[in-house]
């Protein structure tokens, strides 16, 4: 699903997220921060995944924040997918 698309990854993790693109041979661009990646788009929208409280810290910003030159910048999420019955317990 990333593949071809433009990848941008940020956080304290970027670096262990960066092993596992590379193995699956998906291009990225490691960024310092989200707005380093909103700067960084190139089209209407920018798909975020993070965990929960980075999403929360994300979505609040952009919503207090707007970026010079970028109002046609969105952000939204993907819903995540359904757990089968019994699963993480």
């Amino acid at each position: 699903m990333l593949a071809g698309r433009p990848v941008h990854i940020a956080g304290e993790r970027r670096l262990d997220l960066a092993v596992r693109l590379e193995a699956a041979a998906i291009a990225f661009e490691l960024v310092d921060d989200i707005d380093d990646a909103v700067n960084r788009v190139r089209g209407g929208s920018l798909d975020v995944i993070a965990n929960y409280t980075a999403f929360q810290q994300i979505r609040a910003m952009v919503g207090r924040v707007a970026w010079p030159g970028d109002s046609h910048v969105r952000i939204r999420s993907r819903p995540a997918r359904a757990q089968p019955p019994g699963a993480g317990v």
